[in-house]
């Protein structure tokens, strides 16, 4: 009987004090076995409407202009971290990666980079608009001077959501 008291007392805590000894020697050698996070692209975490999150990486030098993976439903697409925040109805996202120097024209596409005459805005709009964002589109009409009748949607080639 006092074997197996012994065995209780000592053998539990010993395994719980390996385990954690462990831990922290993984975590000295970079290892994340509990705490793991994946390396989440700017626009992933825009699409998930983390404000505070899009602007720390902004900050430590994430450019709002790169494209990046975001899990839609059942489908992984590329957009830029501007697309994500529109997706994400969130319009402070939206108004943060304006003043880091999100360009409208690389979210809509344009690698020309010439935004005059261009369907940027009008696009982004639309986006919002199929994405149920009427603050973000309010935002967007507002700031930019689009007309709702400016944003033909039906013309527009906008990613899923």
């Amino acid at each position: 009987m006092r074997a197996a008291v012994r065995w209780i007392v000592t053998v539990p805590p010993s395994v719980l004090l390996a385990c954690v000894a462990l831990m922290v020697a993984g975590a000295i050698v970079g290892l994340q076995p509990l705490w793991a996070s994946p390396q989440l692209s700017l626009a992933a975490v825009a699409h998930a409407g983390d404000t505070a999150s899009v602007y720390r990486m902004l900050h430590s030098g994430a450019d709002p202009n790169r494209a990046g993976d975001v899990a839609m439903s059942s489908t992984t697409v590329s957009l830029t971290p501007l697309e994500a925040a529109v997706e994400s109805r969130q319009v402070e996202t939206v108004q943060v990666l304006l003043r880091a120097g999100a360009r409208i024209a690389d979210a809509a596409g344009d690698t020309a980079g010439d935004t005059a005459g261009d369907t940027a805005v009008p696009r982004l709009v639309c986006l919002a608009r199929a994405s149920s964002a009427g603050e973000v589109e309010r935002f967007l009409q507002t700031t930019y001077h689009v007309q709702p009748s400016e944003a033909d949607c039906s013309r527009m080639q906008l990613p899923p959501n």
